[in-house]
């Protein structure tokens, strides 16, 4: 696994976007696309989110949202 992807993995975290805080339905997880390019994705089943772009770029951008502030922060930010 890159390092970037799990850096965002740790934003994640931080952000208690995962399904383990706030369950499948709503949860936000990152696939890595390889060179450098990186999905953030809502559930299979729940509200539809998906975001590509450069694993960098979606770090840089999780970085400045709040601890705590759950997915919806994240859909916000990159809608």
């Amino acid at each position: 696994m890159d390092d970037s992807i799990a850096e965002i993995e740790d934003e994640l975290r931080r952000i208690c976007a995962r399904s383990i805080d706030v369950g499948p339905a709503h949860a936000i997880r990152v696939r890595d696309d390889g060179d450098g390019q990186a999905a953030l994705l809502g559930p299979t089943r729940g509200i539809d989110f998906t975001w590509y772009g450069s694993a960098a770029k979606i770090l840089e951008r999780l970085g400045g949202l709040p601890d705590n502030g759950g997915p919806e922060t994240i859909r916000s930010e990159f809608a």
